[in-house]
């Protein structure tokens, strides 16, 4: 994900045993819940200013975003934390099963 990182997504599953709620990823962090276009607006808006290499980016992150739909119901992000900022973006798959991914942002 674009930050100050650029870190990676990951396959993310919820795997415990008790119902899901945020609190339980959040550790006592802060804890924002926004919409997936919320959280991709920036990467998935071609701006007058991009090159070729960014309209790419762009591209690659408007694809992301409709896999997800596609695949998952529900999605909803999870942001935990202030400046180094674990997100989480989660949906139920075919079978009712909570997954997704985890990426990490730097906010300063």
């Amino acid at each position: 994900m674009m930050s100050e990182t650029d870190a990676p997504f990951t396959p993310y599953t919820w795997d415990a045993t008790t119902p899901f709620s945020p609190e339980a990823l959040a550790n006592g962090q802060p804890i924002q819940t926004i919409s997936l276009e919320q959280f991709f607006k920036n990467a998935t808006s071609v701006q007058d200013w991009h090159g070729e290499a960014e309209k790419a980016t762009v591209s690659q992150f408007q694809q992301l975003v409709e896999v997800l739909k596609a695949e998952l119901t529900d999605i909803q992000v999870y942001r935990l934390g202030e400046i180094n900022i674990d997100a989480y973006i989660l949906g139920k798959d075919s079978a009712g099963k909570l997954v997704g991914l985890k990426t990490q942002l730097v906010e300063t």
